[in-house]
């Protein structure tokens, strides 16, 4: 079985704080929980790269899906938000476990070198 509902398979999430906000078709913000099939998911507002950035923590698989906020040797460009912001968002996802695997949006590993 799909870790989503068939219901949810296509769906975007995301924070009505987000400039594209009318495409989005299910509103999730900072400290909601999300319920992905069996697992359970704790949604953080990150703004920094965009305004309405959000990641999602899946406690029980020690797994964060963050989107462009944070990558291997970096973090994401800021395109809609500040260094301020970035810091904050980077410093709400720190105290998270260090065996915590980190699902970035794209891999710029080799670039960041």
């Amino acid at each position: 079985m799909s870790l989503l509902h068939a219901a949810e398979i296509g769906k975007t999430f995301g924070s009505l704080r987000a400039l594209d906000e009318m495409f989005i078709d299910i509103e999730v913000g900072d400290g909601d929980t999300y319920q992905f099939g069996a697992e359970s998911a704790e949604v953080f507002d990150i703004p920094g790269h965009t305004r309405g950035h959000i990641a999602f923590w899946f406690a029980a698989s020690e797994a964060l899906f963050c989107g462009d906020t944070m990558f291997a040797l970096g973090c994401g460009r800021l395109f809609e938000g500040t260094p301020e912001q970035m810091w904050r968002s980077l410093s709400k996802l720190s105290p998270l476990p260090g065996a915590t695997r980190v699902y970035c949006a794209h891999e710029y590993t080799q670039s960041n070198a």
